[in-house]
């Protein structure tokens, strides 16, 4: 594939991202307000501009599910200001403090019974239909962790490769906090959504239709990147070898394994796919790691 080609291809790849992301937002508002409210003041607790009730945000979980529940049930555009009235119990609580509520039983049995209204909001008296919806959300809820995780693995390797690769002495308290924060308060919640939404639509990219939709974002969406990304680090450690004349670091010899060996794997995984945007990376990477094994 030509040059042209690919940058064209990694355009589109974006412009469809951005246009997902734009479809969420305007299907589901209110639970990414949440969202976005709680990772507000998820930060304004770390920097103690708010001093009291600091747990009030473990409560998002309850007041994203109501959200999505009334989000489902009142879908006509005449009934929407009921579920956009939804995102008033994210305010209208705040003056209870739940900072030793959050420590109790009493949280957990709310979390399990908000589960279990997620479940049964949609009234099927079928066990069969029940049990298949309680799957379907679980296994959406589980998989949008898994992704986030996987996300949160490759974000860190990069930003710890590159402390380590170029000296970078900066505390790493603010990269925890932040880091841990956008994905599992902003990223869990949109991912969810996203795969929820393409369960719905029989999207071409899911397991219903031949391709687990898990599978495809991990590799072409995480993975494939953050090596791409772990390309140009090392090849601009290599530069820095080169213009200072110095012996490289004993560590880069772990990186370059553990990149080597994801890469591998990521490649053997490309048959697998409908879709293989990075196939060319992967057909030339003998080419592209022969300097980091050097």
């Amino acid at each position: 594939m030509e040059a042209p080609s690919r940058i064209a291809n990694i355009k589109n790849k974006f412009e469809k991202i951005i246009s997902r992301f734009t479809e969420i937002l305007q299907e589901s508002p209110v639970e990414i307000l949440i969202s976005l409210f709680s990772f507000m003041y998820a930060t304004g607790v770390h920097e103690e501009v708010i001093t009291t009730n600091t747990k009030y945000v473990f409560l998002m979980p309850l007041f994203f599910v109501f959200s999505f529940v009334v989000n489902r049930i009142f879908i006509t555009q005449k009934h929407r200001l009921v579920y956009y009235l939804s995102l008033l119990p994210f305010f209208l609580f705040w003056w209870i403090n739940v900072d030793t509520w959050i420590w109790s039983a009493g949280y957990a049995v709310a979390i399990i019974i908000a589960g279990l209204f997620l479940f049964s909001f949609k009234q099927n008296r079928q066990n069969n239909t029940f049990v298949t919806n309680a799957i379907q959300y679980t296994s959406e809820i589980a998989g949008s962790l898994f992704l986030m995780l996987a996300a949160y693995a490759l974000i860190v390797s990069i930003y710890f490769s590159l402390k380590y690769i170029f000296n970078i002495t900066e505390t790493d308290r603010e990269f925890w906090t932040y880091s841990s924060l956008f994905i599992f308060v902003v990223g869990w919640p949109l991912t969810f959504l996203m795969l929820h939404n393409d369960s719905e639509e029989n999207d071409e990219n899911m397991l219903i239709n031949g391709e687990p939709g898990i599978f495809t974002i991990l590799l072409n969406y995480l993975i494939s990147p953050a090596l791409l990304i772990y390309t140009v680090i090392l090849y601009l450690y290599f530069i820095k070898i080169l213009v200072l004349w110095s012996l490289p670091k004993g560590g880069i010899a772990y990186m370059v394994f553990a990149f080597v060996l994801v890469a591998v794997i990521a490649g053997a995984c490309q048959p697998l796919l409908k879709k293989q945007p990075y196939k060319w990376f992967y057909n030339y990477f003998s080419f592209i790691s022969l300097p980091a094994l050097l």
